[in-house]
């Protein structure tokens, strides 16, 4: 049985229950994993490093000439062993993305078994890759132009990827929180920049009684926290679907402006002024902006950074606004549904963001 993420409610007797069946349950996918002949696909040419996290380093693997290829996550050996957190994680990220599979704006998965994970094949890079871009780093000069309605469709991706995890459901009550929302969560494939990596997420609870989603403690460090929402910097039990939410809103923050959060200020300060409803502030190009998609989009931001959670809209709700915004100003809609983007490839010498880049990028000193 997978672990649900919340360290507290793990007691049978506690007042909180799985909200479904499927959180109770795992399928791991062992003999098609075992089968892949890496020594043999390495000598072809058809397996290769892309790049490597803290547990896992991943590995573009084509079966055949002609075939599209897919990602193998493989963990690092290390002097420690792996032990049930790992396996759990891995659980947990398949068990979230089985179940998105119908969204278009999730990266789909093939299988695991361990914490061996194989899922679709991410060409275009990490959306941090693309802010780096957008913000001449990384030795790319000169910084990449990207035009308001394309930041804008970017940001509908980020923004419904979100509101399927949340509203995957029949009667689209969130199940399961990411926790982990940022850009090096979000990877493009095919014009899309895709949700991935939900190996931190929670499975949310009901309560016995009166079957209301029951609420957890954020397991985040207290280092981390000038990216997350207001709520998270208090040491209390959280909407895990709202701070979700709030964080969105940074992400797409970064897509508008090119900069991070409370970029220049330190985190106790910046913790600080989230406590105090303040909020990065807009450049004045941005603010003073009359490009509808600008407007469009920092309204958006601005509707996830709702102080008041009880206030704050839904991703759902942002999402809609947002398609109905790109449609005013293109005067269609999209041809299958789909937001799509056109974005250059990525230089060949491009060294892709390993995880936690991002988070590493908004921390100052403190001052």
């Amino acid at each position: 049985e997978p672990d649900d993420g919340d360290d507290d409610d793990d007691d049978d007797d506690g007042p909180c229950e799985p909200m479904h069946e499927w959180q109770t349950h795992s399928f791991p996918l062992c003999n098609p994993i075992h089968e892949l002949n890496v020594a043999e696909k390495a000598v072809d040419g058809g397996f290769s490093l892309l790049v490597c996290g803290t547990k896992r380093c991943a590995f573009q693997i084509r079966e055949r000439e002609g075939y599209v290829p897919l990602t193998l996550k493989i963990p690092i050996q290390r002097k420690e062993n792996f032990g049930h957190s790992s396996y759990n994680a891995n659980i947990m990220d398949t068990m979230v993305m089985e179940r998105l599979t119908k969204s278009p704006y999730v990266v789909s998965t093939y299988g695991y078994c361990g914490i061996t994970q194989v899922v679709e094949y991410a060409q275009g890079g990490s959306l941090y890759d693309l802010v780096e871009r957008l913000r001449g780093a990384k030795g790319f000069e000169p910084a990449l132009d990207m035009s308001s309605v394309d930041r804008l469709r970017v940001a509908i991706q980020v923004i419904t990827a979100l509101a399927d995890l949340h509203g995957f459901e029949k009667d689209s009550v969130a199940s399961v929180s990411h926790n982990d929302f940022d850009t090096d969560q979000l990877l493009l494939i095919d014009g899309v920049y895709k949700l991935n990596d939900f190996n931190l997420a929670y499975l949310l609870k009901r309560d016995r009684n009166t079957k209301e989603v029951c609420r957890n403690y954020m397991r985040v460090n207290s280092s981390l926290r000038k990216v997350h929402a207001p709520e998270e910097t208090h040491d209390r039990r959280v909407d895990n679907e709202k701070a979700d939410d709030y964080v969105a809103g940074n992400v797409m923050y970064y897509i508008l402006t090119n900069k991070w959060i409370f970029e220049g200020v330190g985190n106790k300060k910046s913790i600080e002024l989230l406590r105090q409803g303040k909020r990065s502030p807009f450049p004045d190009n941005i603010k003073n902006s009359n490009d509808p998609a600008v407007q469009a989009l920092m309204n958006g931001i601005k509707m996830l950074w709702t102080h008041n959670v009880e206030e704050r809209p839904s991703a759902r709700m942002v999402s809609d606004y947002l398609i109905e915004e790109l449609e005013k100003i293109t005067g269609s809609k999209e041809a299958d549904g789909v937001v799509r983007v056109s974005v250059p490839p990525l230089p060949d010498d491009w060294d892709f963001a390993e995880d936690g880049e991002s988070w590493d990028e908004n921390m100052d000193d403190d001052k």
